[in-house]
C-alpha cells in the first residue's frame, strides 16, 4: 500500500498510460500463424501483468502500479493455472 501511494504521488496518470505497448501487427512476409502466435504472446503478457502488477513495475510498466497483486493465495494459484491452460489451448 505504501508503494502504491508513493507511485501515485510521483507518477502522473499520463506517464503510467504511456507504458502500454501496442498490439503486434503482421509484418510483410509473415504468415497468419506468425501473427496469431505473436497475438497469443501479447495477450498472455498483458494478462500476466494484470495478475502480477509488481512484475510490471520492474519492467517499467506502471499501468497497474496502484495494486500489489494477490500472491500466494489459492485464488492466485488457480488463476495462474487457468492462464497456463488458456495459453496452451490457443
Amino acid at each position: 500500500m505504501l508503494l502504491a501511494a508513493f507511485l501515485s504521488t510521483t507518477v502522473g496518470s499520463a506517464a503510467a498510460s504511456a507504458q502500454a505497448l501496442p498490439p503486434p501487427v503482421a509484418q510483410p512476409g509473415e504468415s497468419a500463424d506468425d501473427a496469431r502466435l505473436k497475438r497469443v504472446f501479447y495477450d498472455s503478457d498483458e494478462a500476466s501483468l494484470k495478475r502480477n502488477p509488481i512484475e510490471g513495475i520492474f519492467r517499467g510498466d506502471l499501468r497497474y502500479a496502484d495494486r500489489l497483486g494477490d500472491y500466494l493465495t489459492d485464488a492466485y494459484l488457480a488463476a495462474e493455472r487457468a492462464a497456463i491452460e488458456h495459453d496452451l489451448a490457443a
